[in-house]
């Protein structure tokens, strides 16, 4: 027996079913397409040049690595705690429960979780907008 579903949430289409829709190679596709340009529409600037490129996007997720190690090994609770966001601070526990042994590939930590990532090195840089 064979079952073909759609889960929607968080913004992404995930289609269960089959090898092609596992996280390792939706983000497989998405660097590939980032790689050939692909979203560089999507990050265009007011002259038309896009803000960050393909390849900045597939050097994001592969030099990330080590930040979600930091995360893993705590490295990043004060800092949490700190920018007093309490979904932050329980995002933050749930990705460390979820991996709790090094990470070695961007493969295998899901799309969620890289914005988390993502989010915690910006506020870390001081780069993150109060709203």
């Amino acid at each position: 027996m064979s079952y073909n579903s759609i889960l929607i949430g968080n913004g992404f289409d995930i289609q269960v079913g089959g090898d092609d829709y596992l996280n390792k190679w939706i983000l497989v596709r998405l660097l590939i397409k980032a790689k050939m340009g692909k979203y560089n529409q999507l990050f265009m600037d007011e002259e038309g040049d896009p803000i960050i490129t393909g390849d900045e996007i597939v050097a994001l997720f592969t030099n990330i690595i080590p930040i979600a190690n930091r995360a893993i090994n705590k490295e990043f609770d004060d800092l949490a705690a700190k920018h007093d966001d309490a979904d932050l601070v329980s995002a933050l526990n749930d990705f460390k429960k979820n991996h709790s042994n090094k990470i070695y590939s961007f493969e295998q930590v899901g799309m969620e979780d890289w914005l988390l990532v993502f989010m915690l090195y910006l506020i870390e840089q001081q780069d993150i907008l109060s709203l």
